[in-house]
């Protein structure tokens, strides 16, 4: 009998023997596989890694170690002392980790021109460069290691008086194809441009960005340059002009140099003192040349220029519709807008067969919202539209009807307001037959604005299938004694609800104080702008069906709600000047941005006691009836008052309610919460 036993116990241990190692063997196969994929292939895989997915990988083994450890600073961005003494540190102990690295981004170098030369010589593969002094590489370039992988080159050349001076370091990056230069202290003409591309024959993108610095005799007198031949490549060209000097001739050399260009961006400045010095034929000529030559061009921004009439006046001709291929137009007029005049020519023109547009309005074309839902009706393509107002023109009495927009544009997929004061305005006295629905808008963002909360309720009945909505340092317009932000939209699955600095009004002090010392939003200066930062928000959507745990199908039990308090907010100081007095514009509404660092899940008895004490409109909890709770519960209600008493006063802040049918994720004053089921997970 003992020996049977043995024989049968030897037998199954040999048995597991045998599948321990031919399962170890299978898996070794597996990962011998694995680690023997190409490079192109690991790097495909990294790009769906997280840092920390890529620290646990190279704990596995050594192999993995060596695989992924290259990708860990695949992207580097220095901005303060102590940062980049401690890359300097790890370059200098594991070089290995740095041969990846595509993107580096230099805002301080703690000893210049030697540190850059050592980040460079460690980052061999780099396909962009950022750095924000000139005067880094303006002088010495001997030492810089040849950077033959680099295509965008990024500079802030506000230390630079000459662009020539950066020619050796340019020399070091002869496959450069993005060129962006940034804060020229000095107008650069054609005629410099060229020398550009006897550098770089492949550029496909050129920036030119300058202060206005007065006049140049010298560089006025210069002559329109001949190209010596056309540039093939280029696909993208910004400048920057101002009153002392010509876009006639850049328009005249970008005819002549860049055939195949797709994007120009045309800044001027705010002043209108061209006309004095160009005549309007010799730029219409110029605007003409541009258009009949550049036949591929498909985005035209044009900001404060004073000829945008004469570029209307070329597509005013019907012919001239189907042969263009613009597909996106920006027209922008800081100061007073576009007047009503040049609205109706935009209209009659490239509105016909655009799809694109952005564009800032004058108070005049607001104030007749009829003639303006006429004009903008001609826009019979436009899927992406973007309104603004201009400084002169924001004030509470010009409020822009998102009505008139939608009514006018029923094919719109994307809609962005910007710098306004947001209403309904819905008037059915006019004879205009209102549509029930907007099927095609799924994009709404509202930025730097005062709304009405009747906006959304308008909305939720109007864009059924909205699924991306962004709110952002915007304020809330209400009189009532409780005000509140109401994102009602029980029907609606979002992808994404973005909410950031975003403020009520404050309630007089009667009903809520001054928080004190202690509170979250206690920030004296921010609090003297006369609105208060969200510190409540209450998330409701529908549980999946699959989700629940409960079979009786009760519609009311698949709502999941949950309540949030703000603990802890950071104030980032976002100007250096500030008025505390006058009316609040629309541009500059905040002097303090809030983010959200550390919040809390409220209880039931914690949101009936923020509801009855503190006068926060949050809904009622479905559970734990606070009138039919028994005595223990109001014994420990009674006991959370008497703690809270003693404690720092953290409930004066604003509330939002979002009230959706499903949402994938939600940002609140840069904080992300991602709905995953009943579990809620904040980053």
């Amino acid at each position: 009998m003992l020996h049977h036993i043995y024989f049968r116990s030897l037998f199954y241990l040999r048995l597991f023997i045998v599948f321990f190692f031919s399962f170890f063997n299978s898996f070794l196969q597996k990962m011998t596989s694995f680690l023997n994929l190409p490079d192109e292939l690991m790097g495909e895989i990294n790009r769906y890694l997280s840092s920390s997915d890529r620290c646990q990988l190279r704990l596995v083994n050594k192999s993995l170690n060596e695989i992924f450890k290259q990708f860990l600073f695949t992207s580097i961005s220095l901005r303060m002392h102590v940062q980049a003494s401690e890359l300097f540190r790890a370059m200098s102990m594991e070089p290995e980790l740095f041969r990846k690295t595509n993107n580096l981004n230099i805002q301080y170098l703690p000893q210049g021109q030697l540190s850059l030369t050592k980040a460079l010589r460690y980052c061999p593969n780099l396909t962009m460069l950022k750095i924000c002094n000139s005067h880094w590489i303006s002088h010495h370039c001997d030492g810089y290691p040849m950077l033959p992988q680099l295509s965008q080159l990024e500079i802030n050349c506000s230390r630079t008086q000459l662009i020539e001076n950066l020619g050796p370091f340019f020399s070091k990056c002869p496959n450069l194809k993005s060129l962006k230069l940034w804060k020229l202290s000095r107008y650069v003409p054609p005629l410099e441009a060229e020398s550009l591309h006897n550098m770089f024959p492949r550029l496909q993108e050129l920036c030119l960005d300058y202060i206005r610095s007065g006049p140049n005799l010298f560089q006025l007198m210069q002559p329109i340059p001949i190209p010596d031949e056309p540039c093939a490549f280029m696909k993208k060209i910004t400048f920057t002009v101002d009153p002392y000097h010509n876009s006639m001739v850049w328009l005249t050399y970008i005819a002549q140099k860049y055939p195949n260009i797709e994007i120009l961006d045309v800044t001027e400045d705010e002043n209108d003192g061209f006309a004095a010095i160009t005549r309007v034929e010799d730029i219409q000529s110029a605007v003409h040349q541009l258009f009949n030559s550049c036949s591929n061009l498909s985005s035209l921004r044009l900001v404060n220029v004073w000829w945008t009439d004469i570029f209307l006046d070329y597509y005013m001709d019907p012919a001239r519709h189907l042969s263009s291929s613009i597909k996106e137009v920006e027209i922008v007029d800081t100061r007073g807008g576009v007047s009503p005049y040049l609205f109706t020519h935009l209209c009659c023109s490239v509105m016909t067969f655009i799809k694109v547009l952005d564009v800032t309005l004058s108070p005049q074309i607001i104030d007749h919202p009829k003639l303006f839902s006429y004009d903008l009706s001609s826009g019979i393509m436009l899927t992406d539209l973007k309104i603004s107002i201009g400084q002169d023109g924001r004030s509470s009495s010009n409020i822009l009807s998102i009505h008139w927009i939608l009514e006018s544009c029923p094919s719109l997929v994307s809609l962005t307001l910007d710098s306004s004061f947001l209403g309904v305005v819905d008037s059915t006295s006019n004879g205009w037959a209102s549509r029930t629905k907007h099927d095609h808008l799924k994009r709404l963002i509202i930025t730097n604005c005062i709304f009405k909360d009747e906006i959304w309720s308008y909305i939720e009945k109007k864009c059924p299938k909205l699924d991306w909505l962004s709110l952002e340092k915007s304020i809330l317009q209400d009189d009532s004694p409780y005000p509140s932000i109401q994102l009602d939209f029980p029907n609606h699955v979002f992808k994404s609800i973005i909410i950031n600095q975003v403020r009520c009004p404050r309630m007089v002090t009667s009903v809520r104080p001054w928080p004190f010392f202690g509170s979250p939003i206690y920030f004296k200066p921010m609090w003297d702008e006369g609105w208060i930062p969200i510190e409540f928000m209450t998330i409701q959507r529908r549980q999946h069906p699959t989700l629940s745990t409960d079979n009786s199908g009760s519609a009311q039990r698949n709502i999941v709600r949950l309540t949030f308090q703000a603990l802890n907010m950071d104030f980032i100081d976002q100007r250096r000047y500030y008025r505390s007095y006058g009316e609040m514009s629309t541009s500059d509404l905040f002097r303090h941005l809030e983010r959200l660092l550390e919040i809390k899940c409220l209880t039931d008895q914690e949101v009936w006691y923020h509801i009855r004490e503190c006068k926060i409109p949050i809904p009622s909890p479905s559970s734990n009836n606070y009138s039919s709770s028994s005595s223990s519960s109001s014994s420990l209600i009674r006991k959370r008052k008497e703690r809270l008493r003693h404690a720092p006063e953290t409930d004066r802040g604003g509330y939002v309610m979002i009230n959706v049918d499903a949402v994938d994720d939600i940002v609140i004053n840069q904080k992300w919460i991602v709905m995953q089921g009943e579990q809620k997970v904040w980053k």
